[in-house]
């Protein structure tokens, strides 16, 4: 791992992750007031009667025009991350990885293969252990229409956020620490930053250590790679996967249609206490997995990829 560019950067640097940090979740807030206002204002004129808080939320869970218009926000994440690394650090905006080279295509190919085989590990592994089981097909459930929709829509909505969220947590975040304290400290900060953002979307142990396991996998396959395409690839289909296309458990802010829908034993408690969904148990120990096998053919990857750079 190469090292930071010294001590004097630091405080400027953790100074601007924090900036951009707090403009990033101010600028969610924003976006999300907006998208209720005008939800609300839509279903306002085509019912001619305001929904009360209950109902307007489970029209907006069960829309895919609402989660696309909702991960719309990212547009602006990116745009952020490029104006900081322009106008906060003066330097060229092609250290955020997102500059097109000759192994990009493969990178994003290589992504969205490594997620789908990571979502496929965890469902055997949850299998196995008796802890998940096939229910249904979405088709029992919905029409082949609303199953169209939620998977266009879905696949609009994740490529936003596998490059929105990509771009600030590893092409600004990570990076930025990167050159002041280092490739490891930053790798781990950037994925306890990466778990900090989404308290308000998990509030179980399970979930945020999920939550910062995958953080490491992203991140370190930036190291490997300096690029944002395999990473945001890697983000785009395993949420993908899990949110449109496969229902491993109940999701409070998506419940739209799928094409499979599979049950689990429930959540882990232990003397009372609540720990998360009991897939979560698999999610970890295979994100694990892939975090060693990662580490063991890390000179292999990054051999690969140098060869392919333009």
């Amino acid at each position: 791992m190469t090292m930071g560019s010294g001590n004097r950067d630091i405080v400027p640097a953790l100074f601007r992750v924090t900036a951009i940090f707090i403009v990033d979740f101010l600028i969610n807030i924003v976006w999300s007031v907006v998208t209720v206002i005008v939800f609300g204002t839509i279903f306002y004129y085509s019912r001619g009667t305001m929904p009360d808080g209950s109902e307007m939320l489970d029209r907006m869970v069960r829309s895919p025009q609402y989660l696309f218009i909702i991960s719309g926000y990212n547009i602006f994440i990116v745009l952020l991350t490029f104006l900081f690394w322009k106008y906060i650090d003066k330097r060229d905006t092609s250290i955020i990885g997102l500059r097109w080279r000759r192994n990009s295509l493969k990178l994003f190919g290589l992504g969205l293969l490594g997620g789908t085989i990571e979502i496929a590990m965890i469902m055997l592994l949850s299998i196995f252990m008796g802890t998940l089981w096939f229910q249904s097909t979405g088709y029992g459930i919905f029409s082949g229409a609303e199953i169209q929709m939620s998977l266009l829509y879905g696949i609009l909505a994740f490529l936003l956020v596998g490059f929105g969220e990509e771009a600030l947590f590893r092409g600004y975040i990570q990076k930025r620490l990167m050159l002041a304290i280092g490739n490891k400290r930053a790798l781990l900060i950037s994925s306890l930053i990466f778990m900090a953002a989404h308290i308000l979307t998990y509030g179980k142990l399970l979930d945020f250590i999920d939550v910062a396991l995958g953080g490491v996998i992203l991140g370190y396959l930036y190291i490997l790679t300096d690029s944002l395409y395999l990473p945001a690839a890697y983000h785009f289909i395993y949420d993908l996967i899990q949110v449109n296309i496969v229902r491993l458990q109940d999701y409070e802010h998506f419940k739209g249609a799928v094409l499979f829908i599979f049950n689990n034993s429930g959540d882990v408690v232990i003397s009372g206490i609540n720990y998360g969904n009991v897939i979560e148990v698999s999610f970890v120990i295979i994100e694990l997995v892939v975090l060693l096998l990662l580490y063991s053919f890390r000179d292999r990857i990054r051999s690969l990829n140098s060869q392919y750079q333009s």
